[in-house]
Formats: structure tokens, C-alpha cells, sequence
């Protein structure tokens, strides 16, 4: 066997080598994965399961990040001024906007933004007029949702930089609080689609309990591990015993 094909069998190797455990670890990518989808379904029937929580006599609200999911009813007043909205929205596949407004919980017990709903792009120039709707003491019922970030989207939370903008990709809290000049829940709240006669439309998530397909997923990059680790020394194997065969010919 001369340099070059020598140097050339061992590239292959070790690209081989590369390759192989490339694959393992995305099988145990897949296993990890697995493993926080069931740790998902159990927090999320826990929280389901649980009672219904009144943020009106709940003191410990830096404690209710952990319970993502859970019923909760509040009662307060809308600070429209301070609502912000959530662009590239859809309701239907017609496209639109959330609205996402501070609610001022009744006896001066702090602040929480509440995910209302959806309305229409021609909506928002109208939206004094829809609010005018909720310019009273509001009984909300709805469920805990955690703060979004950047590292789950990838995406700066705000279009624009201006201090005062209103339009967001989506609810950062942390940004939120950055900008404003009183103290808000680290968890908002999205509204149950109780009443979607009027404006806003809203309508709590739709969460299927299973475990996906990362097991089967798992199995397949072992397997095509397995295939590449063992297979590769047998089809060495053959091109020596070809090798030596063309040796012996000459």
C-alpha cells in the first residue's frame, strides 16, 4: 500500500471515527430531550391537577415561576397605557396582533401583565374603542405563563430599540421591567377564552401529553452508529482481502 492510498485510509478513519460518535450523541441528544418532554408532561399534569390559585390573597409571587400552567383568577383594573403588543400574530391564519396589558390587582397588591388576546391588523387603530369595554374592575381567569426570552426565540423581544416602544415579539418580562417605573410579577397571565363575542380573541394553549418521537429518533442514530462503527472494519476487511487477491494476480 503506498502513502497516498495509506494517507487516504486513514482520513477515512478518523472521519469515520468523528462520525460515529457524532451519531451517538445526538442519540443521547434525543434521550436528554426525552427526558425533558417527560418532565414537562409531569409538571404540567401536576399544575393541572392543582387548584385554582387567587393572586388576590397570594403573597409569594416570585414562587409562582414554577407554576407554569396553573389555573389562577385575579381581579384589578387595565393600565392600557402601558400595554404593549405581540406582532406576527394569528387567529384563524387571518394575521394580527396579542395584546398583552398591565392589570393593577385590586387593593394595591402590584402588577400583572395578562396576555388578552388576539385582534386584527386594521384592529389596532381602534383599540381605544375595544378597551373602552374593559374600563372597569375585571375578573380574570386564566393560567400562569412563564417570561420568554431571547435565547428561546433567537430574537431581540422588541422591534426597534426606542425606550417607549409598545410592539414586541414576544413577552420578555425581564425587558418589560427594564423599562417601566413600577415593579411587576415575574409570570403573566394568559386569559381563558372564556367570551370571544368581543375583542380580543383569546384561547389557552393546546398541550398534547405524550413523549414524541425522541425515543425513535434515539434509536436511529444508534443504529446508524452501530452500522457505521462495526460496518466499517468489515468493509476494510474486504479491501485488504481484494487488495492482497490483486497482489496475487500480478
Amino acid at each position: 500500500m503506498g502513502k497516498k492510498e495509506l494517507m487516504k485510509w486513514t482520513i477515512t478513519t478518523i472521519l469515520v471515527i468523528i462520525g460515529t460518535f457524532i451519531l451517538i450523541r445526538l442519540g443521547f441528544w434525543q434521550l436528554d430531550r426525552l427526558e425533558e418532554r417527560r418532565l414537562f408532561n409531569q409538571h404540567y399534569l401536576e399544575q393541572l391537577s392543582s387548584s385554582t390559585l387567587n393572586l388576590n390573597d397570594y403573597g409569594d409571587k416570585y414562587k409562582l415561576v414554577e407554576m407554569e400552567y396553573r389555573k389562577v383568577i385575579v381581579s384589578g383594573y387595565y393600565d392600557f397605557k402601558n400595554e404593549i403588543y405581540l406582532q406576527n400574530q394569528a387567529w384563524e391564519n387571518l394575521p394580527g396582533y396579542r395584546i398583552v396589558t398591565p392589570l393593577v390587582i385590586e387593593k394595591n397588591l402590584g402588577v400583572v401583565f395578562i396576555d388578552r388576546g388576539w385582534v386584527g391588523l386594521e384592529d389596532l387603530d381602534q383599540i381605544n374603542v375595544i378597551n373602552q369595554e374593559y374600563d372597569q374592575l375585571q375578573e380574570i381567569n386564566g393560567i400562569i405563563r412563564k417570561s420568554q426570552s431571547g435565547e428561546d426565540f433567537g430574537l431581540r423581544s422588541t422591534i426597534g430599540n426606542q425606550k417607549d416602544n409598545n410592539f414586541y415579539l414576544f413577552i420578555n418580562l425581564e425587558k418589560l421591567q427594564s423599562v417601566l417605573d413600577f415593579e411587576i410579577y415575574p409570570i403573566y397571565v394568559q386569559l381563558d377564552g372564556e367570551n370571544n363575542s368581543i375583542k380580543p380573541y383569546s384561547k389557552l394553549p393546546e398541550i398534547e401529553i405524550t413523549e414524541g418521537p425522541h425515543f425513535g429518533y434515539a434509536i436511529q442514530w444508534f443504529f446508524f452508529a452501530g452500522l457505521l462503527g462495526f460496518g466499517y472494519p468489515f468493509f476494510i476487511r474486504k479491501q485488504l482481502n481484494d487488495l492482497k487477491i490483486r497482489s496475487r494476480e500480478i
